[in-house]
């Protein structure tokens, strides 16, 4: 059985150093049935040795830490065979902390997988993008002369830096969140998030939070309430909750001669329809939106946006003053690590409305927000998920509508459902592979989640993008009873990034997507 390639040595505190494989004592790479040990490359001559394709292009800082795998690293070329075989790859400059594990060459000569960890490292920032050079070097057997053969990659990999979240401060604002981290540690402190962008934090490597909070305001008496964390501002008095106009709860009526006609305010819809304010004129209720799974964040073809709405602000009486603001939908908090996530409670309710008094009418309350928590290992929470919905205010003339439950979603290798006190929890998908690497062009995928949940299958490879096969009658993949479905996928060669995408989900977004590189090595 032919050697693999050996575990690699790491450089970190050698700036210029190399990175070694020794073939070495190492385990053989699994086989296919039907494949027999004594298999060799074919036609095959190491003399004639050439790379010219490393797939992905980028590696980022972090993958391979906090639980997250490695980045699968594939090279093309030809007549690599296993003799004697090294790589190196070297930094062109710095000294990032790198290591390897066992690398597999395929039978056909023209495959290299590597695995390779990019250790979170405070040196490097999200400016830093430092070239890797890949250099193979095999043995030439004797009956061909003997000696070795060497090629090297310039410019076909780069280690890509990122900076890491780590925050003391009980505040932060979610305009100055980045798109991508190493790592975040939010350990310290319960972390409020303020701004009007959602709370969306994505690592390569883990996530730990001590607690999170980004409820939505609760109304005042003069006028609507501000977007925060991404839920819909609550309308001020005698006007509808914010959004679209239907998912905030709607405005009590202005009254007419004294005291007729005037009513509390409606509240915000999500996961349910809000509740109708009182009195006569009451505002009605937000509607519904959105999906269980929360497969979309701002809606696509006919399916609805994931956004808690707005209370209704309270109508005013012809005399008596103001009515109450309706409160604000919750936030939305999206938690994705490529590792491990371990965080504390969430909170993320409606705000209230303002109460009335006197013959003052009193705000609906705004919708639960919405929190989805996503690892592609363990998930651990210390705490409840708090999506409640934002009370309507009391009054003696008409009081506000309380809001909707918001929505909250998970996916993970392990861990259990988090605890919710109200609103809908469902389950996402996350696969659950005891390989990345495939020596057979079709093989079974395996992905676990919540029964009667369906999906679309797409894998991108060299840049082409390639549709689901293997589908009975071509119908979507559907999650059955026990909560796992096993599906074929016809895999190109090499590396391959292969996504899953939620029915009422688009293609590349966050949220509708569940992705992972595997690679084909025939």
């Amino acid at each position: 059985m032919r050697p693999l390639l050996a575990l690699a040595i790491g450089c970190s505190a050698l700036a210029g150093c190399s990175l070694l494989y020794s073939p070495n004592n190492l385990p053989s790479a699994p086989l296919e049935a039907g494949v027999s040990d004594a298999e060799v490359i074919l036609d095959a001559d190491p003399r004639m040795l050439v790379l010219d394709e490393v797939a992905p292009s980028t590696i980022y800082e972090g993958q391979g830490d906090g639980g997250s795998a490695p980045a699968l690293v594939v090279v093309h070329g030809h007549h690599i065979i296993d003799s004697g075989t090294t790589v190196e790859i070297t930094p062109t400059s710095g000294a990032p902390s790198l290591a390897f594990g066992a690398a597999v060459v395929a039978r056909s000569g023209n495959w290299i997988a590597i695995p390779v960890t990019a250790h979170v490292d405070g040196g490097l920032h999200r400016t830093d993008m430092i070239r890797l050079d890949v250099k193979v070097t095999e043995t030439i057997p004797a009956e061909l002369g003997g000696g070795t053969a060497t090629f090297t990659l310039h410019d076909k990999l780069v280690l890509q830096g990122l900076s890491e979240l780590t925050s003391a401060s009980a505040t932060i604002d979610t305009g100055t969140l980045e798109p991508l981290y190493s790592k975040v540690d939010l350990s310290a402190v319960t972390t409020t998030f303020t701004g009007a962008n959602r709370a969306i934090i994505h690592s390569v490597s883990s996530i730990t939070a001590k607690a999170i909070a980004a409820s939505g305001a609760e109304g005042g008496t003069t006028a609507a309430t501000a977007i925060l964390v991404g839920g819909c501002p609550g309308g001020g008095p005698a006007s509808g909750g914010g959004c679209d106009g239907v998912i905030g709860g709607k405005a009590g009526m202005t009254g007419g001669v004294l005291l007729g006609g005037a009513g509390g305010g409606g509240g915000g819809g999500f996961a349910t329809t809000g509740q109708g304010g009182f009195g006569n004129g009451a505002g009605a209720a937000g509607s519904s939106t959105g999906d269980p799974l929360l497969a979309t964040y701002d809606g696509f073809a006919n399916h609805t946006a994931n956004r808690s709405g707005g209370g209704g602000g309270g109508g005013m009486p012809t005399v008596g003053g103001n009515g109450g603001a309706g409160g604000g939908g919750g936030g939305a908090i999206e938690l994705t690590a490529g590792g491990d996530l371990m965080v504390g409670a969430i909170t993320a309710n409606g705000g209230a409305g303002e109460k009335g008094s006197g013959i003052t009418t009193g705000g609906g309350g705004g919708a639960g927000g919405l929190v989805m928590l996503r690892a592609d290992s363990a998930l651990t929470i210390n705490g409840a998920i708090s999506v409640n919905p934002g009370l309507g205010g009391t009054s003696g003339l008409g009081a506000g509508g309380s809001g909707s439950p918001g929505r909250v979603r998970w996916d993970a290798q392990t861990g259990g459902p988090p605890t919710v006190a109200s609103g809908t929890l469902h389950r996402g998908p996350v696969f659950t592979l005891t390989t990345r690497l495939f020596r057979a062009p079709e093989d079974f995928i395996v992905l676990t989640g919540t029964p009667g949940d369906r999906f679309d299958v797409y894998a991108v490879n060299g840049g082409l993008t390639y549709t689901g096969t293997g589908f009975p009658d071509q119908e979507q993949p559907v999650i059955g009873p026990a909560g796992t479905v096993s599906f074929k996928q016809v895999l190109q060669q090499g590396l391959s990034h292969l996504c899953v995408t939620l029915e009422g989900g688009q293609h590349g977004t966050s949220e509708g997507d569940k992705c992972v590189d595997v690679a084909f090595l025939p």
